[in-house]
């Protein structure tokens, strides 16, 4: 039986389409981060941890769809700012 994971709010976040990849694989990156920012009109955070790779594989993503974006108000994070 799968226990549902509560969401959790981001404390530095206000925007209600956030994408947290805490718990994620690297290689499922891609998808996950190309089906939200489809569905998704920024500007949004994606939490990325501290993680080179996972900063990598995410910017890889929002390049390929010429997405705008900056580092986020902490090192842990993306602010995706516009399409």
């Amino acid at each position: 039986m799968k226990l549902k994971r509560k969401k959790k709010k981001n404390k530095f976040s206000s925007y209600p389409n956030d994408l947290d990849l805490h718990g994620i694989k690297h290689p499922d990156v891609d998808v996950i981060v190309e089906e939200h920012i489809l569905l998704h009109k920024p500007p949004f955070y994606i939490i990325t941890g501290h993680s080179v790779i996972m900063k990598k594989l995410t910017k890889a993503v929002l390049n390929r769809h010429k997405y705008k974006h900056q580092e986020g108000i902490n090192l842990g994070c993306i602010f995706v700012t516009s399409e």
